[in-house]
């Protein structure tokens, strides 16, 4: 059995009083603020082996925790859910780097930041696999092993198993059938946890991580399934309300209010949990959809961006301010919710007139680093890397790509939420005042972007050293190499894609600066603007490229 020889030798040493992390982020009385951290990619399609490279790259580097952690606070959060479990074999994912993982929540305790073991996976409900978490040597005797031997332990476990779809088929199962089952599972862990006691004198606390729709009528009106557990008739969210700590209620929606929202979609979780003396984090979505993954426009906020997330979060915790069971907001997950990042002052009136970046004042709503490197992009080695900042109203982007799709910033320039979007229908092309020693790609997406993950090549961008250039690459013409071509309707761009289809002029979310592989240097934005077909090229840009100094061309 997996971590057998490790828990033996370890469980010899334990005991009510053993030694363990005496330090504990002082939550008591602030609202949490939760991400969900699984090594995934923005779109939640890595594999297993890149999500366990991502991890342990993060707790053995410290340059990547040093990012880490300055993201993580910037965005406010003071809990993670670190992904202890890749395979389904229930194998501790940090069982060779042990003295590693210590350090990194070590760091993170220093930073008044949680560190919670997260583990999920549909298969565990079925009885034949509980002994993967719950049997001698398994997950969580690892996880408690873990906690008695290194001072900075994890302040918690989150159980993330959703029985409600078969891992295989992606088919719905019956809670009459897979809910027993799965109670069962929490309750074995809830009692492996409580055989450890911590200085404090209590256990590791236990979530879980349910739907909202445990305690909700069927979309037909019928009452909530009521399911059969331990002498007891109830919902699935009391039944597990009994044996966990806390729940994360995944009410996932774009907007707090109306009967859809996700204040309604909550509220009996909340109630469940005010009666039962339990705690709720209410956590909400902000991955790419894709229906793939049942990820919808509806479901997450991805479109709305970091304004409209913040302003939802901040909608939701001030109607549940008075309840005592409410917690917090949990974001799912840490790598989507990086690409809601708020960029640049947003100027409507600069909007009106085509203007996307302009010297002292850009008008990008977000923007935010693509790496390359999330799910890979032909980079089996996700060596890519990419970094952006700003020196007086330019921006500087320092690439290395050495594979694969190479690397890119996006610059995101709607508001979906409020129904404002660059409207390149009114104008012939994107001219562009920049100094790079590197070659790129300039590519267009519509709004659907957020939901195809697809932009269009529109034109290239030579090197041009130390010098500034100014150029203007044509919008909705035909490109010699990628053969883009406008349809009848002049609004619509063809993608070159049937999967993809028309790009929609009209409703531009974003450009995107694509820097191929093999490459390393600087790519120094100026000033970018939408022109009409008639308008004469502006005249040279005073000054020079103030961060290329000293850098070759």
């Amino acid at each position: 059995m997996f971590f057998r020889l490790f828990v033996v030798l370890i469980c010899l040493h334990l005991s009510p009083g053993a030694k363990a992390e005496a330090w504990l982020p002082a939550l008591a009385k602030s609202e949490v603020r939760a991400v969900w951290l699984w090594g995934d990619n923005a779109g939640s399609t890595s594999d297993e082996h890149q999500k366990s490279q991502y991890l342990l790259e993060l707790v053995s580097d410290a340059n990547r925790q040093r990012e880490f952690f300055h993201r993580v606070l910037r965005l406010g959060i003071n809990r993670v859910y670190l992904n202890v479990n890749l395979d389904t074999e229930g194998r501790f994912a940090f069982a060779g780097h042990l003295d590693a993982l210590a350090g990194f929540i070590e760091k993170a305790h220093a930073s008044r930041i949680q560190i919670y073991a997260l583990f999920g996976h549909g298969s565990y409900a079925n009885p034949e696999n509980h002994h993967k978490i719950n049997g001698a040597g398994g997950l969580i005797d690892a996880i408690n092993a873990f906690n008695a031997l290194h001072r900075s332990g994890f302040d918690g476990v989150q159980s993330d198993v959703e029985p409600y779809f078969d891992p295989a088929t992606g088919a719905a199962t019956d809670l009459l059938v897979v809910g027993p089952p799965f109670l069962q599972l929490n309750r074995g862990m809830a009692d492996r946890l409580n055989r450890y006691r911590r200085p404090q004198g209590g256990p590791i606390p236990l979530e879980a991580a349910i739907p909202f729709w445990y305690a909700m009528a069927a979309d037909d009106g019928s009452p909530p399934r009521v399911v059969q557990f331990e002498g007891k008739s109830d919902t699935m969210d009391r039944h597990i309300l009994r044996i966990v700590s806390s729940v994360a209620v995944m009410a996932y929606r774009d907007r707090s209010d109306g009967p859809n929202g996700v204040i309604a979609l909550a509220t009996p979780t909340i109630h469940a949990a005010q009666e039962l003396g339990k705690d709720v984090l209410i956590a909400l979505e902000t991955q790419k959809p894709n229906p793939k993954f049942g990820v919808t426009s509806h479901i997450t906020l991805f479109e709305e961006g970091m304004t409209g997330a913040g302003r939802l979060s901040e909608e939701v915790s001030a109607h549940f301010a008075t309840s005592p069971s409410f917690r917090g907001i949990a974001w799912h997950h840490y790598e989507s919710l990086l690409s809601l990042d708020d960029g640049r002052p947003f100027d409507p009136s600069l909007l009106k007139q085509g203007v996307l970046w302009g010297g002292a004042v850009a008008t990008g709503v977000r923007v935010w680093d693509v790496s390359g490197n999330y799910g890979h992009y032909g980079n089996q080695e996700r060596s890519n890397q990419i970094e952006s900042a700003q020196l007086d109203g330019h921006m500087l982007v320092d690439i290395v790509t050495r594979g694969g799709w190479g690397s890119g910033v996006s610059l995101t320039l709607s508001r979906p939420e409020k129904g404002e979007f660059f409207d390149a229908g009114k104008h012939a092309a994107v001219e562009i005042v920049y100094c790079a020693n590197v070659h790129s790609i300039l590519q267009l997406a519509d709004a659907r972007w957020h939901a195809l993950d697809d932009s269009i090549p529109i034109g290239e961008l030579s090197e041009t050293g130390a010098s500034i250039r100014r150029v203007r690459v044509p919008v909705g013409k035909m490109h010699p190499i990628w053969r883009v071509v406008v349809a009848e309707d002049p609004r619509y761009v063809f993608s070159g894609s049937d999967e993809y289809g028309w790009i929609d002029r009209t409703h531009i979310a974003s450009l995107f600066l694509r820097f191929p592989s093999p490459q390393k240097g600087r790519f120094e934005l100026i000033d970018m603007r939408f022109v009409g077909a008639e308008e004469a090229l502006a005249s040279p840009v005073p000054g020079d490229c103030k961060g290329m100094r000293g850098t070759s061309s």
